[in-house]
């Protein structure tokens, strides 16, 4: 069984591909105590912070850093269509 990141991207959302990498692999090596996933996601990658309303930028999380909208749905398709024995 590999568990290169122990199921936790560590608040990096740039490592949350390689974790739900490892989880799909210890599901197919039998683990049966997944119970799931959670993706940090949004529409945009990244946070920032609320200084002002005027400059924001629409879809980019104010509080967590997430992974962007095209990466969340590839990541789910992945995880979606992976073998599970």
């Amino acid at each position: 069984m590999c568990i290169r990141d122990s199921g936790n991207s560590h608040k990096d959302h740039k490592r949350q591909r390689n974790v739900l990498f490892d989880v799909t692999e210890q599901i197919n090596y039998g683990n049966r105590r997944i119970a799931g996933i959670m993706l940090e996601s949004f529409l945009g990658e990244g946070n920032q912070p609320f200084n002002t309303p005027e400059n924001l930028e629409y879809g980019v999380s104010l509080t967590d850093k997430c992974i962007g909208w095209q990466e969340t749905e590839e990541l789910i398709r992945y995880f979606a269509d992976a073998p599970k024995t």
